[in-house]
């Protein structure tokens, strides 16, 4: 897992307010990556919402390529010091400040999703776009949720902190989700392609 001496130069390199700062709920979920990352070996993973792009430490020392997209400006800087703080590799990895409407115009090489704790903040149409777009071109997807629903984060009526719902949802879109981790703060599993069924 990333270390405590990088995970405080990246801190100190990052202006404005900090999402990803050092706390325990942020330490379970990364935690939880650096167990489950292996499965996007040799895939070419797509981000949505991917915040200062931590993840992306933990995946490409699997993955083939890392796309991050991050609609918010702050969030967005704070991705590309990471880029460059963790000394990632430019050629493979990018942070793109994105809306999730925007990217349906381009050709992102991908075929592996990673969704953490994001569906929740998406307008339905954003959610649409995902299952329209994004799912179709992937055959797995690491999904982090909230368990509990917060006020003033909701944009579309999904319920998606609901575990049960989550499932379902990618159920309907051909997926079948294992839930292998959960606490009262949010849970985490892999969702993989149905085939043959």
């Amino acid at each position: 897992m990333i270390s405590k001496k990088l995970h405080k130069k990246l801190i100190s390199q990052w202006k404005g307010k900090q999402y990803q700062n050092r706390n325990k709920r942020v330490l379970q979920r990364l935690s939880w990556f650096h167990d489950n990352a292996f499965v996007l070996r040799g895939k070419h993973v797509l981000e949505l919402g991917c915040n200062a792009a931590i993840l992306a430490i933990e995946v490409m020392k699997y993955a083939k390529s890392y796309v991050g997209i991050e609609k918010k400006s702050v969030y967005h800087k704070q991705a590309l010091k990471t880029i460059e703080v963790a000394e990632l590799n430019p050629r493979f990895v990018s942070a793109l400040k994105y809306t999730v409407q925007e990217f349906e115009e381009d050709a992102f090489k991908y075929n592996a999703l990673i969704l953490s704790r994001v569906l929740y903040h998406f307008s339905e149409e954003e959610v649409k776009l995902v299952e329209d777009i994004c799912l179709p071109k992937v055959d797995i997807v690491m999904v982090v949720s909230g368990a509990e629903e917060k006020k003033g984060v909701r944009h579309n009526d999904r319920k998606f902190w609901i575990m049960q719902n989550m499932i379902d949802f990618f159920l309907e879109n051909g997926f079948r989700l294992s839930i292998n981790y959960k606490n009262k703060k949010f849970y985490a599993g892999i969702a993989r392609r149905v085939v043959g069924e």
